[in-house]
């Protein structure tokens, strides 16, 4: 006990309050037919399918929507109100081309190192062949990129969020893969699926595959809410205090326990991984603390 007491008294200093992720928006894209994607978030930000995109049976849970460049396909939620950070963007994406430029989702004017945006392979210097990155107003070599092969013809989930510090993290069917910082710059430009806009204001195509479960939050999104997302895909994650580990709806000793009884454990999905680095350490610990006595 007098271990455990010493980590806490080291730590309670340095502690800042952390917020977790809110919903924004969640496109389903389990609808069968029409030129219209549903919002099921709290703001009505309906997507309007563009050139031949389409519903298709076969999604990670429920339909897709399928895109293909040479008919300009994409989404386009003109009505996403939340422009700056700290947010999360999730999405399932199926695709095979490990060549060409694919943007998942976001927002970005091309030629401008402005707004954000989940991507596969390389534009220019950005990005790996197969991999994903993450980009939030960055120059080239800035950029998270994944170690796992994400354009193999797999569905795969990727996810970004940017928050203290303007650390951007990714996140590869749940699991931490890399991080770094840059500073988010707003955009006017609408939020597109599987696209950008370019100099002169028009969408352009840049996904040619299938994506799913596109959701939007405010907030950087726990481990806890990570977890759910992956493995329960069509379903958002629930508001969650950091460092509330049981679920309970409060941060308190029962929350403690589980991070001191789990303390240095590596894997996926740990009760006490607080910020879904994969580990359960002091950065667990340090969000939890910041709460301490929330909710309840």
């Amino acid at each position: 006990m007098v271990g455990k007491l010493s980590i806490i008294a080291s730590l309670a200093v340095a502690a800042c309050a952390h917020g977790a992720g809110t919903l924004v928006a969640h496109w389903k894209f389990d609808e069968t037919s029409g030129a219209t994607a549903a919002d099921s978030g709290p703001n009505a930000a309906h997507g309007v399918l563009e050139g031949a995109a389409a519903f298709v049976s076969g999604g990670v849970s429920g339909n897709a929507v399928r895109l293909s460049t040479p008919t300009n396909d994409h989404v386009r939620a003109p009505f996403v109100p939340h422009n700056s950070t700290p947010f999360s963007i999730g999405a399932w994406v199926r695709c095979s081309d490990q060549d060409e430029f694919q943007l998942i989702a976001g927002r970005h004017r091309s030629g401008l190192v402005q707004g954000y945006f989940l991507a596969l392979n390389t534009s220019g210097t950005y990005g790996q062949p197969g991999k994903a990155y993450a980009y939030v107003s960055a120059l080239p070599g800035t950029e998270p990129i994944s170690t796992t092969t994400v354009a193999d013809g797999q569905w795969r989930h990727v996810l970004m969020t940017h928050g203290a510090g303007d650390v951007v993290s990714l996140y590869i069917d749940g699991r931490l893969e890399a991080s770094s910082a840059s500073a988010y710059v707003p955009t006017g430009v609408p939020f597109l699926i599987g696209a950008l806009t370019l100099p002169g204001g028009f969408a352009s195509s840049a996904f040619d595959g299938d994506i799913d479960d596109v959701q939007f939050y405010s907030g950087v999104l726990n481990g806890r809410q990570i977890c759910h997302i992956v493995n329960n895909p069509g379903s958002a994650a629930a508001p969650n205090i950091d460092g509330d580990i049981n679920g309970d709806g409060a941060v308190n000793f029962a929350d403690l326990n589980i991070i001191l009884s789990g303390f240095n454990m590596t894997g996926f999905c740990l009760q006490g991984d607080v910020d879904g680095d994969g580990v359960v350490g002091f950065a667990d610990l340090n969000r939890l603390l910041s709460n301490f006595n929330s909710g309840g």
